[in-house]
Order: structure tokens, then sequence, then C-alpha cells
């Protein structure tokens, strides 16, 4: 992660409600800095395995584990409190906007997103009994996650938790916006993808 991207996030969260309440209220000490509690929660979630348990961060940042939990789950919270500001669907003016971006650089009109899968992988084999159903077209355990952008590259939807055999067009016919079209798109609006995706009335 870059300075400029995480001092960006900062500024999101900085201001969030929980991080002016008082840390230890027997003691009635103040928190640690915003920008501490989100290093601690970037150490847990950008690194695998082991690395990401409790000894290992406290040994890092010399803080015990509930105060380590503490600092994860407030930052958590704050980013899922971003949710309906920077993950929406466009709406109907909004979508035209994207429309005619589209159609100038390429020609397709009515274009509303791109979609497309993409494989995440897992650290650790899955203890489950299909197991083999996550090893995906490149031979490793992942997730198969269908994401759609707009033409800002803005992520607009997903949907997650297939395992890494599941194909692109299974993962698409099962989310919402492909069973109530009508909730997303205008007359002849569509998304576009690859070859993955056959043509839908």
């Amino acid at each position: 992660m870059s300075r400029a991207a995480f001092d960006w996030v900062l500024a999101q969260i900085e201001d969030y409600e929980e991080f002016t309440t008082v840390g230890n209220k027997k003691e009635g000490r103040s928190q640690a800095p915003v920008i501490h509690q989100l290093m601690v929660f970037l150490k847990h979630i950008g690194t695998e395995g082991a690395g990401a348990n409790c000894a290992n961060q406290r040994n890092m940042f010399g803080i015990g584990e509930g105060t380590a939990d503490c600092y994860r789950d407030r930052v958590m919270r704050a980013l899922m409190n971003l949710r309906s500001t920077y993950y929406t669907w466009p709406d109907k003016d909004e979508r035209k906007r994207l429309s005619r971006k589209v159609q100038r650089k390429t020609g397709f009109p009515n274009v509303v997103g791109i979609a497309d899968g993409t494989l995440f992988p897992l650290a650790f084999e899955p203890e489950t009994d299909d197991a083999p159903d996550y090893k995906g077209r490149k031979h490793t355990y992942t997730l198969t996650v269908m994401i759609i952008c707009d033409y800002d590259r803005k992520i607009r939807c997903y949907h997650s938790g297939y395992p890494g055999s599941a194909h692109d067009n299974r993962v698409y016919r099962n989310m919402d916006i492909f069973h109530h079209p009508d909730n997303c798109f205008s007359e002849m609006e569509f998304n576009i993808g690859n070859s993955a995706f056959p043509t839908v009335p």
C-alpha cells in the first residue's frame, strides 16, 4: 500500500465516532492515535498464515491481544461505515454518464459496467469436504469472485465465496443483478464481459 493510499484511508476514517471515545473506561485513558490502529488493522489483513496472528502483532506493535483485537474491530467498523458512500450501484443519471464515456472510447452504446471474475488465493487448503473444488484453473486453492466495475474503474458490485473451480458464468448467474436487472438497468442498458458470459436477452 502506498503512503498516499494510506493517508487517504486514514483521512476517511479518523473522524469516525468510535475513535473519539475513551480507550480504557476504567482508567480513563484516551485511545491510541487512529494512525496506529489503522496500521495494526492493515498488518493483520495484509499478512497470511501465522504472521497475521495476535502474537505476531503484539511483538511488532507492543500491544496486548485484547488491544490488537479492539483496534482491528474499530477500524473494520469504521471502514464498513463508509460502504454506502463508496460501494453503490450507479443511479439512472450516473449510468447515462458512464455509458457515454464507454461509447466515446469503444463505440459500444449503453454499457454500464464491465464484469469479470478473478481468483483470490487461499493460504491453506480449506478444511471442508469440498476442498478439491477450491483448486481452480491455476492449481492453487482459491475463491472465485465476480467483480463489476464502471468505466472509472470503481467497483460497483461483487459476489464472493464460490470455490476456485466455479465458472465465471455460474457466479454471475447467481447474482442479484442477474435475477433482478430492472433494479439496476434502464431499457437497453447492460454490462459487458468476455467470452465466459453468454449473451443474455
